[in-house]
């Protein structure tokens, strides 16, 4: 019992030993790790240089694998700026550089600091700053010159490794260093064409509807010149004035505002184009041009070759190559007289018109429009009449026989883009007059027989050629026209 109990004592002062021990490590482990951090490879050190930007004529970048060089220079940010406070590049001041990005490339070699001293190294290219380096830096100062040699990202530590004054250093550097120096000129928001604004759209917060003035294409894709223009005053709200005469689709309009009214790049591969830079990208003999105007602010946009993700252009003869994407410009690219008009041969509104003449079969009708204010359904905004029709005095019905007569004989369709003087005989004549309040102009369709083609004809809008349309959309209104003319209700083709 008493060798037991003796066991059990040494037991017990065993145990209070090592609990001693356990705390003591306890109170001194953080002491000691404290201590390992604070190595003095892990010390913030002092600046390697500490410049303003007052101190500094221009700093040289060079990329030591490529030998591609630019100068950063200081300038002012703005004509109000008292003194140099901003970086751009030298020989770009012409361009719109994105002076922020090049500031902050310029502080971090002439104000760093290192995050880590490697200190003096036998083998420099084990850090990438064998000979010139990635990139060298020269800074030309107001006391002197100084040199960075700029090698491979840190392994251990963000940072790049940097060569100064013979000593390895860790030094933060800015992101633009290893991208292109074009990333340095703007690229969004190249063109930006507010909606027009009235005094009521200011008032309530809305905005009007853009107008394409005119939309000119041209270049190799092209082998005739595609001309459409917004027209205040004729029926059409857009004509296509080149190579033939017509409607132009509203559809591809709406299209064409949307994609050329703002646009920003992708990329920038060459400022201050040369001969050559323009041959590399397809733009030496471009594939395809659009001169347009929304809102009366006009742009000319050159595109060459197809890239990965879009094309090559520039725009408004800048000398700066972009690359575009393909949604922006696959829409003019690639067009086509047939694409780009409404269908039709002309589609004027039965609402204005004042007189329609018909010539067919060597007789002619004319009709004459009326119309009353319906004092019922007009309102303060809104006037709205009733219309009457007549022939030689005789009264025609409107909403029975004139109106589904017109609706058929306007309702003629362009099959193809296939343009050509007519080799026929003239089968039908029709003029449209407006009211004067409409400053509408008149127009006149006629259709000839096709000498070529026994099923088809040829027509003419405005005295110059609009299409292919079939013959028997022609004869269909040449069959209606006694119809009308008698009086008789008119049933419309369906």
């Amino acid at each position: 019992m008493k060798t037991t109990r003796k066991y059990i004592l040494i037991a017990l002062a065993a145990l209070v030993i090592l609990v001693g021990v356990a705390v003591a490590l306890v109170l001194t482990a953080p002491h000691e790790a404290e201590e390992e951090s604070a190595a003095p490879s892990e010390v913030q050190l002092e600046k390697l240089l500490d410049y303003g930007i007052e101190d500094v004529k221009s700093i040289d970048v060079s990329e030591g694998e490529s030998g591609d060089s630019y100068t950063l220079v200081p300038t002012k940010q703005s004509a109000d700026s008292e003194a140099n406070d901003t970086f751009t590049v030298a020989g770009w001041e012409d361009l719109d550089v994105r002076k922020s990005d090049v500031l902050s490339m310029a502080q971090r070699f002439y104000s760093c600091s290192a995050i880590r001293e490697i200190g003096e190294v036998q083998d420099l290219s084990e850090y990438g700053l064998a000979g010139e380096g990635e990139y060298r830096v020269d800074l030309h100062l107001n006391d002197g010159d100084k040199t960075l040699i700029i090698g491979s990202p840190a392994a251990e530590s963000s940072g790049r490794y940097v060569l100064f004054n013979g000593s390895v250093y860790i030094v933060a550097q800015s992101s633009k260093l290893s991208e292109s120096k074009y990333t340095f000129i703007e690229t969004d928001a190249l063109i930006d064409i507010p909606d027009p604004q009235t005094e009521e759209d200011d008032q309530y917060g809305t905005s009007g509807i853009s107008i394409l003035d005119h939309f000119y294409l041209s270049g190799t894709n092209f082998p005739e010149e595609i001309h459409l223009e917004y027209d205040e005053v004729n029926i059409l709200v857009y004509l296509m004035t080149e190579p033939i005469y017509g409607g132009a689709s509203t559809t591809y309009i709406d299209s064409a505002v949307e994609a050329l009214q703002h646009i920003s790049a992708q990329n920038v591969v060459a400022v201050h184009a040369t001969a050559e830079d323009y041959a590399a990208f397809g733009l030496d003999e471009s594939a395809a041009v659009v001169d347009y105007s929304i809102n009366g602010e006009g742009h000319v946009i050159r595109a060459g070759s197809k890239c990965d993700d879009g094309y090559y252009v520039e725009i408004d003869g800048s000398g700066v190559i972009y690359t575009l994407d393909a949604s922006a410009v696959e829409l003019w690219y690639d067009a086509d007289v047939f694409t780009l008009r409404d269908g039709f041969v002309a589609l004027p509104p039965i609402m204005n018109l004042r007189r329609f003449t018909i010539t067919a079969d060597g007789s002619t009708e004319v009709y004459e429009m009326s119309r009353e204010v319906d004092e019922d359904r007009t309102t303060e905004n809104s006037t709205v009449y009733n219309y009457f029709t007549t022939l030689n005095g005789k009264e025609i019905s409107y909403g029975e026989s004139f109106q589904p007569f017109y609706r058929d004989l306007i309702a003629v369709y362009v099959l193809h883009e296939d343009v050509r003087e007519p080799d026929g005989e003239e089968l039908l004549r029709m003029k449209f007059e407006f009211y004067e309040d409409t400053d509408l102009e008149p127009i006149e369709i006629v259709y000839y027989a096709s000498d070529s083609e026994e099923r088809r004809c040829v027509a003419l809008f405005n005295g110059q050629p609009s299409g292919v349309v079939r013959r028997s959309e022609v004869d269909r209104i040449l069959e209606g026209k006694p119809i009308v003319a008698s009086g008789e209700l008119y049933e419309p083709d369906d």
